[in-house]
């Protein structure tokens, strides 16, 4: 039960109270598969969180429990077992973490407690669900054939349509921000069957490339007004403009607002939406995006000698075994113009 659940009860349910049970905490067990919500296990940070609040507080959420014989097993509040048992241990003469608030459930089926245990990770302190914990969710309810969850296609045409499904279900079912959409989808796709091409969110490619590149570039604060040294914007087609003008204009902006030679500009070129599609499709995509910047480079409203972009760097995203990538590519360049046939087609290893 999450805290939305328990106030709402509270409110609108004479009754609810009654329903609240103290259970003996030894009466209560922790299953690491009926019982367990988040694809981590417990963490233990949130456990010393709650046992302070438990010991300031008491405990107020009831957990939600389900009967095993002649005991029970946690289907919601392993964290709060878990603390009531540290506080038991650190106050053994007290009697007030003998028992655990609770409510007794039956679930029908797998996926009825599934679903259950997903939503009610909102109680306080919060540890909510994580994109990780939303992504093993649906794996669970996937792997329990749960009609409402849109399940993994066979067909490599039906993955983009499986993204879209992924995503309208996760933004109705569960509370996340809308770049973690992305990731908790991107996740849910990387396993798909005949999947070709990585499909790689605009955080996780700056995370991947702060690892590799040796420029300096050590993440968005270094794109900020007034920092000197390398720029780093990723390219990736908008509206089926290229370049990206949005990426054109920081370049711009980046070189117009600086001394002359104190800033340079990298662009990673990466397809944003790669399901569905193949090696080739890839190819073309990288091709055209690099051409337009070698336009963008040579647009008549800058100096001579003047670029926009000065490197060019391809996001490693095929997957297949004979044209594997690893690492960033460098586009090779000469008279200030990249040279598209220098990509490899069949991998790199950088």
């Amino acid at each position: 039960m999450n805290q939305n659940e328990y106030l709402k009860e509270m409110e609108n349910n004479s009754s609810f109270c009654n329903k609240i049970q103290s259970l003996p905490l030894t009466s209560v067990k922790i299953s690491q598969t009926l019982g367990q919500a988040r694809q981590t296990g417990h963490i233990q940070s949130h456990v010393n969180e709650l046992q302070s609040d438990i010991y300031n507080q008491g405990q107020k959420v009831p957990i939600t429990v389900e009967r095993d014989g002649k005991g029970f097993i946690a289907i919601d509040g392993n964290h709060r077992v878990e603390a009531l048992r540290g506080l038991n241990k650190m106050y053994p003469e007290s009697t007030k973490y003998l028992t655990v608030r609770a409510i007794i459930k039956k679930f029908s089926t797998d996926a009825e407690r599934m679903k259950y245990q997903a939503l009610a990770n909102e109680h306080l302190p919060a540890k909510k669900n994580s994109p990780g914990d939303i992504a093993y969710h649906i794996r669970r309810l996937q792997g329990a054939r749960d009609p409402s969850v849109p399940m993994p296609p066979t067909l490599t045409s039906k993955h983009r349509k499986y993204a879209k499904d992924l995503k309208a279900y996760i933004n109705d079912v569960y509370s996340v921000a809308s770049r973690e959409v992305a990731r908790i989808v991107n996740d849910l796709c990387s396993t798909l069957k005949n999947q070709k091409l990585q499909n790689i969110s605009k955080n996780e490619l700056e995370d991947m490339f702060i690892k590799f590149n040796t420029l300096g570039w050590s993440g968005r604060d270094d794109n900020k007004e007034g920092v000197e040294g390398w720029k780093m914007y990723t390219s990736a087609r908008a509206g089926g403009k290229l370049p990206n003008k949005s990426v054109v204009s920081y370049c711009f902006g980046a070189k117009t607002l600086a001394q002359q030679g104190k800033v340079q500009n990298a662009v990673v070129v990466w397809d944003n939406n790669p399901l569905g599609k193949d090696e080739k499709s890839l190819d073309k995509y990288r091709a055209e995006v690099v051409e337009s910047w070698n336009k963008a480079n040579s647009s008549n409203l800058l100096k001579r000698g003047t670029t926009l972009v000065d490197k060019i760097f391809i996001a490693p995203q095929k997957l297949s075994q004979h044209c594997e990538e690893e690492g960033f590519y460098e586009v090779q360049k000469k008279n200030n113009k990249f040279i598209v046939k220098s990509i490899p087609k069949n991998g790199w290893q950088v």
